[in-house]
């Protein structure tokens, strides 16, 4: 039966009726299975990617229970089957993982790239079994065929799974060997090695060299995904990024809308103008209905990013007629645009959509902030299923606030603000109690004049934004203005909301989209040398770069104060160290302190003087 049920398969023979037969017969006899028969029947459902839900249970159960008697040939079927199919089974899985590990020496390259894929393929993440692949791999790498080359750093990436010394060894014996792959493995090498932000600019140079002859043999997809990797290490390969557009644009009719949105975020990324290109993405973009919101943030991120501001607004109103709801970055976005822009009524259309956004799930009070923002009379929100949990917390800690302040009395709100974060199950993680005492020490370091602006760079719920406004509106050396960056459009709506019941808000503007994007916007609104002060406390792999973007940018006035929180958890390691070995000898001092009503969790605070 396990034969004949290979044969079919290696035959690409599928007839339902008889796969149905096959299937009834295999459930049936499953116990008298051995570890041969397993694997070839689920390789051959599987093959014929024919589903059959309680067959894959049997299957499972069964060899579970013989796996010791399985061989590695075996293991990587059972395991690519499941995979193949999309029917994970945890409990097989962590079986398979168990025994592969038992038997890692015994497998050779194309089992340990079959068992690797698939726990890739269907999510299975078990640090332990990559270890081992990995170790296995590298003892085997120069003797590997191009796919088991460049499956397992696929694997791996998709992941999430760094291994530096697997990535080394594939990188010193791809090199060599890249001119005879194929266009799948030389597009999946790129995009793993790029995922695992692994520049080695010598293998990427070659995986270029290798590619462009052969650009018109790539799928769409690959062409795509071949872009994004070399915009995600922020590497300009001008004549690659040639051909991938001179190859893409007649096939842009049968490329996907997730494959246009990535190539035109790889172009806007690394700044590689092609017109004609260009115009032809967003001709296309235009037309699809297979958009999600994902995809339409990612247009509208890369027209704004290319200065096409114009085909921004086409691809807004495209999702209102698909009856696609923007997201938060999508909104985030458009927002920063309609807001840099000063245009009012886009910005009223926003906020409009946003009241009834089904990705944004907004409770009742948030809802009310947006409908009085928009300054419209509410109606109660839309039914919109169950509310969005992250802000099912911020609508809480805006009822208990607006429930325990003093209108005009801004340290009731910074009072109600640390009661509401110290109650169990609403920790919220703000720089208070020694961490709030540091960021008003830091402020007083030098003295500020009003000429000058301090910015915070995230939010979150206006903490520091109130401490912050509050330095500004008093009376002692202090700078004109405090800017507030915030990602989240709602976080932002809620500060704007509580800067104002403090009557804080003539001196702060919150302004909303990422830091990257905003930096020019402050060099462009307070001109350069004007920052006295920058808080930061958005994204710790990010503060190093935001800091050399304002120093790019010029906006950094002499002695100013740059001050980091949460280098320690989540952590800013390159923003650390650079400070450490900074070859210009800034001053700079890291705290440890105890995180807000945590006194036994440490956290760290840098304190930066520039």
């Amino acid at each position: 039966m396990s034969n004949l049920a290979w044969s079919f398969a290696r035959l690409q023979f599928d007839d339902p009726t008889l796969m149905d037969a096959l299937s009834a017969e295999a459930i049936a006899k499953i116990s008298a299975c051995d570890a041969q028969a397993l694997g070839n029947i689920s390789w051959s459902f599987a093959a014929l990617g024919f589903r059959h839900q309680e067959l894959m249970d049997a299957l499972a159960v069964e060899s579970i229970l013989i796996l010791g008697d399985f061989n590695p040939q075996n293991l990587a079927n059972i395991a690519w089957s499941f995979a193949r199919l999309s029917m994970p089974d945890n409990e097989l899985m962590q079986s398979i993982a168990a025994e592969a590990m038992r038997r890692i020496s015994s497998c050779i390259s194309q089992n340990l790239t079959n068992i690797a894929w698939s726990c890739a393929t269907i999510g299975f993440r078990n640090c332990p079994l990559f270890a081992s692949l990995s170790e296995s791999a590298i003892t085997l790498i120069h003797d590997s065929s191009p796919q088991d080359m460049s499956n397992p750093v696929w694997s791996f990436a998709t992941l999430g799974i760094s291994d530096q010394p697997l990535r080394d060894s594939l990188a010193a014996a791809a090199l060599p060997k890249l001119s005879a792959w194929d266009t799948q493995n030389l597009g999946n090498t790129a995009w793993a090695f790029s995922q695992l932000m692994y520049d080695h600019l010598p293998l990427f140079n070659s995986l270029a060299a290798s590619a462009i002859p052969r650009i018109l043999e790539f799928e769409p997809v690959e062409l795509s995904n071949t872009a994004w990797a070399w915009a995600t290490i922020s590497v300009c390969h001008a004549p690659l990024l040639d051909a991938i557009s001179a190859s893409l644009l007649p096939k842009l009719e049968v490329t996907d809308t997730q494959g246009l949105s990535n190539t035109a975020w790889a172009f806007a990324t690394i700044s590689f103008w092609d017109e004609p290109f260009r115009d032809a993405i967003s001709s296309a973009s235009l037309n699809r209905r297979d958009a999600n919101a994902q995809n339409i943030t990612t247009l509208v991120w890369s027209w704004w990013k290319m200065g096409r501001s114009l085909d921004v607004w086409p691809e807004i109103e495209r999702s209102v007629d698909q009856g696609i709801s923007l997201d938060s970055m999508g909104f985030s976005y458009s927002l920063m645009m309609s807001e840099w822009g000063k245009i009012e009524h886009r910005e009223h259309m926003l906020y409009g959509m946003m009241e009834g956004s089904q990705e944004m799930r907004l409770p009742i009070q948030l809802f009310e902030l947006v409908s009085r923002w928009r300054g419209s009379a509410s109606g109660g929100p839309p039914s919109l299923g169950k509310v969005s949990h992250p802000y099912q917390k911020i609508a809480m800690l805006l009822d208990f606030v607006e429930s325990q302040v003093r209108v005009g009395d801004d340290s009731s709100f910074l009072h109600a603000i640390e009661q509401f974060g110290a109650g169990i199950g609403q920790w919220l993680k703000v720089a208070a109690d020694c961490k709030a005492e540091l960021v008003e020490a830091s402020m007083k370091r030098r003295g500020a004049l009003r000429s000058e602006a301090c910015a915070e760079f995230g939010t979150f719920v206006g903490y520091t934004a109130m401490r912050l406004a509050r330095w500004v509106a008093s009376d002692g050396p202090a700078p004109g203005r405090s800017v507030h960056l915030e990602v989240d459009p709602i976080h932002a709506l809620v500060t704007r909301h509580q800067l104002s019941l403090a009557w804080l808000s003539p001196g702060a503007d919150v302004w909303i989209g990422q830091a990257l994007d905003l930096i020019p916007r402050l060099a462009e609104e307070l001109g350069t040398s004007s920052l006295c002060l920058a808080f930061m406390d958005h994204r710790g792999t990010k503060f190093h770069s935001d800091l050399f973007r304002l120093q790019r940018n010029g906006v950094l006035a002499p002695g100013a104060t740059h001050v980091c929180d949460n280098t320690l958890k989540p952590g800013a390691p390159v923003c650390l160290w650079l400070m450490a070995y900074d070859p210009l000898q800034h001053t700079a001092w890291n705290w440890s302190l105890n995180e807000f009503a945590h006194w036994n969790s440490e956290d760290w605070m840098l304190v930066n003087v520039l």
